[in-house]
């Protein structure tokens, strides 16, 4: 029925289980529809189309980071000794840095069970619920 409406196809239309021609008074929305349909039509995928756009730019918003001048050449250079774009080559480095972090936490706690170990044992307390 919607491309009916949307192509101006003269004829019948069923609707409701009866049957409407074109020149009827129960017609006449139905022939706004047809004859501005797809204008409407275009216009509500423009919104959507708009809306969508929208929110993924909001998610994808830019973040700045002020930085001195001298801060900043070192960063394009840097990025360009390894033929990176600047934010791609700060995103590698703050990536490489994180996954550092989480393996240095780990070597802490190591040494600090290591050393917590060493010294119930030094005072003869290896057996004890104190570790």
């Amino acid at each position: 029925m919607l491309e009916l409406l949307l192509c101006d196809v003269p004829g019948q239309i069923a609707s409701c289980g009866k049957t409407l021609s074109w020149d009827s008074y129960e017609a006449l929305a139905l022939k706004a529809i047809a004859r501005d349909g797809s204008k409407y039509l275009l216009k509500a995928r423009n919104v959507w189309n708009q809306r969508v756009n929208r929110a993924r730019k909001a998610a994808e918003a830019l973040n700045t980071i002020a930085v001195n001048a001298e801060t900043k050449r070192k960063i394009k250079a840097l990025a360009s000794e390894h033929s990176l774009e600047e934010d791609e080559f700060l995103s590698i480095v703050v990536d490489l840095l994180h996954e550092r972090r989480g393996s240095v936490e780990g070597i802490i706690k190591q040494r600090k069970a290591a050393k917590k170990a060493a010294i119930a044992s030094d005072l003869g307390l290896l057996g004890s619920s104190l570790l």
